[in-house]
């Protein structure tokens, strides 16, 4: 029998709304809450889906190469999503709320396939994760500080990365601060949009302090 495209609908929305054109029409907030509303629904179905096809494949070739092929999938939508955001015109803006959830659903999705079924996409994260703990590195800046700085490196594209979620759960595990040995990603890049004028103040200071570092070399 067939199996269904799992990705089928996420597909189509990013493909209807972002592909082969630089210009989208007016989004109403109504319109916006709606697809949003959609994307949720339709991304707890779809984790549903694949671990329903996964506990019926009996063989475990079977079980990796379905799995790979929707991480795959799932990498190369999250990369277009990704480049949407980066590129969104200023007056297009109403779309980067869109954007934004797209780009953490599929996220998530990813997250879920290398949680659940670590030993299929990827068996070496295990040692990654024992060796992080000796390599922090302390950063005197407060978390929602350094969470700016890593936001506006992402939007600015002066780091390239599949998704802002992906530069916070990859540099996020070897950062400590002052206070705090252990931080959250996930708490990071939320704080990274709810930033106080008074941590945009430091922030700015400490990087035209390293700009006047940069000029004397």
């Amino acid at each position: 029998m067939i199996q269904s495209y799992i990705l089928a609908w996420l597909d189509t929305v990013i493909s209807t709304n972002f592909d082969n054109t630089n210009v989208h029409p007016p989004l109403s907030t109504a319109q916006l809450q709606e697809l949003i509303r959609k994307i949720h629904k339709e991304s707890q179905a779809i984790e549903a889906k694949l671990k329903h096809r996964v506990y019926a494949i009996t063989s475990e070739k079977r079980i990796r190469i379905f799995l790979n092929n929707y991480y795959h999938t799932l990498e190369v939508l999250h990369l277009k999503v990704h480049s949407y955001r980066l590129t969104l015109p200023d007056k297009e803006k109403q779309w980067l709320l869109l954007l934004t959830t797209l780009e953490d659903t599929l996220d998530k999705l990813m997250q879920l396939i290398q949680e659940r079924f670590e030993n299929y996409i990827h068996p070496q994260k295990p040692t990654l994760k024992k060796q992080r703990s000796s390599q922090k590195v302390r950063c005197n800046l407060s978390t929602d500080q350094a969470a700016l700085i890593l936001r506006a490196a992402d939007e600015s594209r002066l780091l390239q990365s599949k998704s802002l979620r992906h530069v916070f759960h990859t540099i996020t595990p070897f950062l400590a601060t002052p206070t705090k040995e252990n931080l959250s990603s996930d708490a990071m890049r939320v704080s990274a949009y709810k930033a106080e004028e008074k941590d945009k103040d430091i922030v700015v200071r400490e990087l035209q302090r390293l700009i006047e570092k940069v000029k004397s070399y």
